[in-house]
């Protein structure tokens, strides 16, 4: 699921012409996250990789609201307005 969520922003911000620092966004922290949880389960190191987990479930959750930020940007000279008057929403 990682991956595609990477695959889908890496297309999203190519077609929007958005430049960004990754090749794929989010997919290196997303995968550490998967590993150290499933490392979880080993005894005595268990612990200490579910924390490295955690926090790694932080800062992907940070990295793809900041994504959904840069995303969500409306950009004024390309809104269609028409498009906005069939749903009844004010610009």
């Amino acid at each position: 699921m990682i991956n595609r969520i990477a695959d889908s922003l890496k297309a999203e911000f190519s077609e929007r012409n958005i430049s960004i620092k990754e090749d794929r966004p989010g997919a290196q922290i997303g995968v550490a996250y998967c590993i150290l949880n499933l490392c979880g389960v080993i005894p005595v190191l268990g612990g200490l990789a579910s924390l490295a987990g955690l926090v790694c479930w932080i800062v992907y959750w940070v990295k793809s609201s900041n994504y959904k930020n840069q995303l969500g940007e409306v950009n004024e000279d390309v809104l269609d307005y028409n498009l906005l008057d069939d749903f009844d929403i004010k610009a």
